[in-house]
């Protein structure tokens, strides 16, 4: 027996708001019933129904080191950058003006 759904992974923890099928299979057996469970989820937006709220980027790097000897990383790009610059905290491409969609995500916009 297979049963999909749609899940938002936010509401399972990920500091994003993403939306994925979940396929989950469970064999056929005699001593069962053969309904899939849902499954149940771990946080709520506003944190309702005694869960966590949705946990947010700023949440998922607070326990990474902030010195700087211990920080590796590349910086972005200043034509990148400038896109950056034109989102408001929790926007992403989609949100840009949509004649920068094409140069803002380069090749993956074909």
């Amino acid at each position: 027996m297979l049963s999909f759904e749609l899940y938002n992974a936010a509401n399972f923890g990920a500091a994003q708001i993403r939306e994925r099928v979940v396929i989950i299979g469970k064999r056929r057996d005699s001593n069962s019933t053969c309904k899939v469970p849902y499954l149940t989820p771990t946080h709520d937006e506003q944190g309702r129904f005694g869960l966590p709220q949705w946990r947010t980027f700023a949440d998922a790097v607070a326990t990474i080191p902030t010195t700087e000897s211990e920080q590796h990383f590349l910086p972005i790009p200043p034509q990148r950058l400038r896109f950056y610059e034109l989102l408001k905290p929790g926007q992403y491409w989609k949100d840009l003006p949509p004649e920068l969609w094409s140069e803002a995500m380069g090749k993956s916009s074909t």
